[in-house]
């Protein structure tokens, strides 16, 4: 009976030889090993740009919220400066009639 093995699994395992004292890898098995440390740092480098990704649309999303807040604090101040010229005006116009 033939069981399904996962490719993607199955790389992800701690590969390795047993070998005699004295014995060392062939060229295939350190072909084999550096491509696993390959893989590894790709995935590493993966979780790093999605961090990356991440922190970028957190700060997209701070600029513009604090973006929407000085222009609405700017038009508060626009305001309050339109009453304070409304009320010197007015005030003039009262000293004037005394």
């Amino acid at each position: 009976m033939k069981t399904f093995k996962n490719y993607k699994e199955e790389s992800r395992k701690n590969w390795g030889s047993e070998l005699d004292e004295g014995q060392t890898l062939n060229s295939d098995q350190i072909k084999v090993g550096a491509l696993l440390r390959i893989a590894d740092a790709s995935e590493l480098m993966a979780l790093n740009h999605l961090q990356l990704q991440i922190e970028l649309d957190q700060m997209k999303n701070s600029r513009e919220y604090y973006k929407n807040l000085y222009e609405s604090s700017q038009k508060t101040i626009s305001s309050f400066k339109g009453q304070i010229t409304k009320l010197k005006n007015r005030l003039k116009n009262l000293n004037n009639e005394k």
